[in-house]
């Protein structure tokens, strides 16, 4: 799965972002979604296959928010009254064991 939101420089939509989030940490992607776009700007949440495996004009693409339907971006910086619903959830670990992390 990969997440797919514009990109918003001064107002203006200037491309697409395309992340590729792990759910090895123990978020579901919508809570990974959630976390780590800025406030209020919307995503899309596809499959790999949908996103263009040819890169060459990648700065060229483009996405209409409109089209980004399946969530926003949270605020849970300091001072915000957003919940956050898996903090308290214990993260899963298991895949640094034998990496050296303690």
């Amino acid at each position: 799965m990969k997440i797919l939101f514009p990109i918003i420089e001064d107002g203006v939509n200037v491309g697409v972002a395309v992340m590729s989030p792990s759910t090895k940490c123990g978020l579901t992607i919508e809570q990974i979604a959630q976390k780590d776009i800025e406030p209020n700007v919307p995503y899309k949440i596809v499959e790999d296959s949908e996103v263009p495996t040819d890169r060459t004009f990648r700065d060229a693409w483009e996405i209409d928010p409109a089209v980004c339907d399946s969530g926003v971006g949270a605020d849970f910086g300091t001072g915000s009254d957003n919940n956050v619903p898996w903090a308290e959830q214990p993260l899963e670990r298991d895949y640094y064991e034998g990496e050296g992390l303690e």
